[in-house]
């Protein structure tokens, strides 16, 4: 008869420590996806951020190519003019300059062609 005892107190003891083993993974299952659902959150907060600055930086580059363009025109039309509207043509040379230097750095973006 002792053997008999013993082997249902094991038997109870396997079963607790079996619902108690799966009770803690179910536990640590339900704490893991909470955790991951909040970083999935996060980081599609962070995406939408980055995709909205991304567009702002592409609008910013589509009007530096308009104001390259329109500048270069102008310089183009007051060739040999040694001032345009009062101001030192060697300053919007040098401003040209330093537009062309920006669009470079801006050339790196990803941003959609135009007509598609």
């Amino acid at each position: 008869m002792p053997m008999r005892i013993i082997r249902e107190v094991n038997g109870r003891l396997l079963l607790g420590a079996l619902v108690g083993a799966v009770a803690a993974l179910l536990v640590t299952l339900a704490l893991s996806y909470r955790s991951n659902r909040i970083r999935v959150e996060a980081n599609s907060d962070r995406i939408d951020k980055l995709n909205r600055v991304l567009a702002s930086q592409c609008i910013q580059r589509e009007d530096l190519d308009q104001h390259i363009h329109r500048t270069q025109d102008l310089l183009n039309a007051t060739r040999g003019d040694p001032k345009v509207f009062g101001i030192p043509r060697i300053v919007i040379v040098e401003t040209q300059r330093q537009d062309l230097l920006l669009r470079r750095s801006l050339e790196i973006l990803p941003c959609p062609k135009k007509g598609y």
